[in-house]
């Protein structure tokens, strides 16, 4: 089970820079991109928390989490 949660994790975090990516190429649609990307790897973070978590997975998962939530209270301007 640990492999194939393993597996979407890294899918998800691969998706997530894709979609960073292809946004920031198109031009003016980066912050869409971003709140995506973010939104793939805080699902990655917590696929690997089903796993077997450890103090890393959750800082890592918290870190991610946290980023979102800044990038989203600065994305509705409060």
């Amino acid at each position: 089970m640990t492999a194939v949660t393993d597996a979407l994790a890294l899918a998800c975090t691969a998706a997530g820079l894709l979609a960073v990516a292809l946004a920031g190429m198109t031009g003016g649609r980066w912050r869409a991109g971003l709140m995506f990307g973010l939104d793939l790897w805080v699902a990655a973070a917590l696929l690997r928390l089903s796993g077997a978590p450890d103090l890393r997975a959750v800082a890592a998962a918290a870190a991610v989490i946290t980023a979102r939530r800044l990038v989203e209270v600065r994305r509705l301007g409060g």
